[in-house]
């Protein structure tokens, strides 16, 4: 009897968290990340003929399935995805075509399992898929002398049955997770070319968010801080589909001759208080909802949390976001590597102020507020308007 080819065509593409949402958020959700989903095989050329939002599964149909499989599997709100043969929901069309696929996946001389489950009416059990197809991959597949193992498998096989297809496969590519992109509203991310400002970044943008990059030029070494900074926010904003990612670029360096003038604790205080209100300035003109920071707690010169409520206090009523402050530095440089960022290591900044001898005084709200007043320093208007606005990615690029 001639064998049974298989091919797979389409990706069954898991959400998880979107699935535990309100039935109205679930279905606003669900449709935004097909809708991303849609945009970014177009991007790279995968042809793909449906896409189908089911309940907590979004079914794509493309003849190009497994890579499609791997480019869905880096959009935010997916879990997983699988590239799977897709067949009747008939227990001989699951046992054919499944020992078909196991057939085509599994080594010889290796354990194995089956996994079932099923949505909606039918005349068999998952417990009853299970032990049918095992049965018929043992008795059919005799020659790759495979044995059942259901505790810890060496390969499995899935079956999932859902009302009139079934769907079987052996791979699962893992997600990102989060939330789609677009489903909470934009922030500004201070970028500084150092690891944990980007990983905060791709942090707040897993969770929804669209970025609007920030990058204050303080360096005396500007193209290289911006060649740093670029290849950050490109690498980032990847992960963005159907909108516009802006960086603001801030010429920065007359403001900090005029702030080194001061002790170095008020100077740095003070800087970082500045830039906040500049950042505060860009949300307001790109209708943003916070402001995100690399800041960690214990870290860098400003790093104490008096100090980090001081200078969010220049903000106040703008969400200011840290989500790396109970990180260390060896956790967050991790993580950027495994996202692939290259980083500076002395950011902090190459301004001239983190590393003067100064006055160590302690530093007093009032002899901020006075230091503010006096410093000579351009309105947060003024300076975004001596800014450049980079389009790094979105439907105009």
């Amino acid at each position: 009897m001639d064998r049974m080819t298989v091919e797979h065509t389409a990706v069954l593409v898991r959400y998880g968290e979107i699935g535990v949402k309100s039935r109205q958020t679930r279905r606003r959700m669900s449709r935004l990340l097909a809708r991303h989903i849609r945009s970014a095989l177009r991007e790279h050329d995968i042809p793909f003929s449906n896409i189908r939002v089911e309940f907590g599964r979004i079914f794509v149909e493309s003849k190009s399935a497994k890579r499609a499989a791997t480019v869905i599997s880096s959009i935010f709100g997916v879990v997983s995805t699988s590239p799977v043969v897709v067949t009747d929901a008939t227990m001989e069309s699951i046992l054919e075509t499944g020992v078909a696929v196991a057939r085509e996946s599994f080594g010889p001389g290796l354990s194995f399992a089956v996994g079932a489950r099923r949505m909606g009416e039918h005349s068999f059990t998952s417990q009853e898929i299970r032990e049918q197809l095992g049965a018929r991959i043992l008795n059919e597949l005799d020659d790759l002398n495979l044995r059942v193992n259901l505790r810890s498998p060496d390969q499995i096989i899935y079956v999932e049955v859902r009302d009139k297809s079934s769907y079987i496969f052996t791979e699962t590519v893992p997600g990102v997770g989060g939330l789609p992109t677009g489903s909470q509203g934009p922030v500004v991310c201070i970028v500084t070319g150092d690891a944990s400002s980007a990983v905060a970044a791709y942090r707040i943008m897993r969770r929804g968010c669209v970025p609007v990059w920030l990058l204050f030029d303080t360096s005396g070494n500007s193209s290289v801080l911006r060649a740093t900074v670029r290849s950050q926010v490109e690498a980032l904003s990847r992960y963005i589909y159907n909108y516009d990612v802006l960086l603001y670029a801030v010429p920065y360096r007359r403001e900090t001759r005029l702030l080194s003038e001061l002790g170095r604790t008020l100077a740095c205080l003070l800087c970082r208080r500045s830039m906040l209100r500049v950042a505060r300035e860009v949300l307001r003109r790109e209708d943003a909802d916070a402001i995100v920071t690399g800041d960690m707690i214990g870290e860098g010169q400003q790093g104490g949390l008096q100090q980090l409520q001081t200078i969010a206090e220049a903000v106040g009523g703008v969400p200011v976001l840290t989500p790396c402050a109970g990180d260390d530095v060896v956790q967050v440089t991790r993580e950027a590597v495994e996202l692939g960022l290259s980083c500076q290591t002395d950011t902090c900044h190459a301004c001239g102020i983190a590393t003067q001898i100064g006055d160590e005084s302690e530093v007093t709200l009032g002899s901020i507020i006075e230091a503010e007043e006096s410093a000579g320093m351009l309105s947060p208007v003024e300076v975004v308007d001596r800014s450049e606005v980079v389009l790094v990615r979105g439907r105009r690029s």
